[in-house]
């Protein structure tokens, strides 16, 4: 997440949603100092990727940041679940799997992805917070909505990076 108090903008990083490509070019402008990224112990909830936490996290344990989602103009990349899910699946086969995607026999890849799936399946409550290793795999509506509301106003097809970008262009000139 990068967060800009100066002209109150925010833009929230869903995972495997070209957050990576806004962030680099947003980083300069982040007040936040990098708060909001990589991979480290939180005192309560263990070992998290900062760069990927969803509302109702932020709710409960941001406080402050979580108040300026709701009155700054955010912004979020958002990407066909389907399409999503593959690179999700890639990245953690990458990072935690046996071996990359490509090395992998097809009878490997359908026992991986049974795995992830049951996983996932003892996730499938409201407000279930994946563990680090799945956090690829968070519904993306975590990142948009919280307790039924819309708080995300500005959501761009990850088509459309070059829009966002000008978007949050336009409001940090300002």
């Amino acid at each position: 997440m990068i967060i800009n108090d100066r002209h109150q903008v925010i833009f929230i990083h869903i995972p495997k949603c070209a957050g990576t490509t806004v962030r680099l070019k947003l980083q300069p402008f982040d007040e936040a100092r990098g708060k909001f990224f990589p991979l480290r112990e939180h005192p309560q909830l263990g070992l998290i990727n900062y760069g990927h936490i969803p509302l109702f996290i932020l709710r409960e344990f941001f406080l402050e940041d979580y108040k300026k989602v709701g009155t700054y103009e955010t912004y979020a990349l958002i990407r066909d679940p389907i399409s999503r899910f593959a690179s999700s699946f890639s990245q953690h086969q990458n990072d935690y799997g046996l071996a990359p995607l490509h090395r992998l026999k097809p009878t490997d890849i359908y026992k991986q992805l049974n795995a992830i799936i049951g996983v996932l399946q003892k996730y499938s409550s409201e407000e279930s917070y994946l563990p680090h290793q799945y956090i690829h795999f968070q519904r993306q509506t975590d990142y948009i909505f919280d307790e039924g509301m819309r708080l995300v106003r500005h959501v761009y097809d990850v088509t459309d990076i070059s829009g966002l970008l000008a978007h949050v262009g336009a409001h940090l000139k300002a």
